[in-house]
């Protein structure tokens, strides 16, 4: 008999920040007013599995380098997604907003949500389009 398909890997343990990629197309995300509706609308989600400090959702390069496009790229994610960075006030928080949010549908599009350190939160709220490591 074939074996059995091996289980897939873990989810990486949880931190207190979440990235979330693909809920819009990079286009859209250089308008203020879908920046704005977005962080909204993640909060509101977010809140759902405790307590949300901090929703950043910033904007993309003007011109997108193909590092900044690559570092966008996700499994689910299409190059030059948007992306939200989420700071929780727990870990467990984080791990319940991951698990609602992984591969949810938004606006169309297949999310994906991963759990990023303190730096990647701080540079976004800086302005920046962190790097993202797979």
């Amino acid at each position: 008999p074939p074996s059995p398909a091996a289980p897939p890997p873990p989810p990486p343990p949880p931190t207190l920040f979440l990235c979330l990629e693909n809920l819009l197309p990079l286009e859209a995300v250089h308008v203020v007013e879908e920046r704005e509706d977005l962080e909204l609308d993640v909060r509101d989600e977010c809140g759902k599995c405790g307590a949300v400090l901090g929703v950043l959702v910033p904007a993309p390069p003007p011109e997108p380098t193909q590092s900044s496009v690559a570092a966008a790229a996700g499994p689910a994610a299409g190059a030059g997604s948007s992306r939200v960075f989420v700071s929780f006030g727990e870990a467990g928080a984080a791990a319940a907003a991951r698990r609602m949010m992984h591969g949810r549908i938004f606006d169309s599009n297949v999310v994906t949500a991963r759990f990023v350190g303190r730096g990647a939160y701080e540079a976004a709220a800086r302005g920046e389009w962190p790097t993202l490591l797979a």
